[in-house]
């Protein structure tokens, strides 16, 4: 059996199929590129439960926020003057997805479809046991203490003039 194709011309196939991409590209990925997409899936995730009236707390919500959306504080007490998420506002978001990130160092926003916002928080992010730490008030209301996989951004305010300094709203002056 012999070989219609030279040896030459196979070389020359197998280099311009590596030119033209085939073989496995870089990643061009940047930071600020994986910490939109991170923002961009803890906004939508969130929305998702929070429209249901699912729980938040553990991934998604900083203490602070977890404790304003149960009016409660750790502990049980109740947190006096308070008024949890009416049920319409939680109903906005059950198709609302993140449409614009703005990150400002360690700080960041979602704007919705729905037109809300969150802001949200970067959280320090430690090894123990080989295994990611969440440590600090921006963390579930565990002890302050979370181990497992969880987003590195953590919600801190939604509603109101949630993410104003990130999405200033036409007309308004800060």
């Amino acid at each position: 059996m012999s070989s219609s194709a030279a040896p030459g011309a196979v070389l020359a196939a197998g280099i311009a199929l590596l030119l033209a991409g085939c073989g496995g590209e870089e990643d061009t990925t940047t930071e600020a590129d994986r910490e939109q997409e991170q923002i961009e899936q803890v906004g939508n995730e969130w929305a998702s439960l929070f429209a249901a009236s699912g729980p938040t707390c553990e991934l998604y919500v900083g203490q602070p926020m977890c404790e304003r959306e149960i009016c409660e504080h750790v502990g049980g007490e109740t947190i006096e003057n308070c008024t949890p998420p009416s049920p319409g506002f939680r109903a906005s978001f059950e198709d609302a997805t993140v449409e614009d990130v703005e990150i400002k160092g360690r700080q960041a926003a979602a704007k919705f479809s729905n037109g809300e916002a969150i802001k949200l928080r970067e959280v320090l992010v430690s090894e123990v046991d080989g295994s990611p730490t969440c440590i600090g008030s921006g963390c579930p209301p565990s002890d302050h203490v979370q181990t497992g996989p969880y987003p590195a951004w953590r919600i801190v305010d939604y509603g109101g003039n949630a993410g104003r300094e990130f999405f200033p709203v036409a007309g308004l002056r800060e």
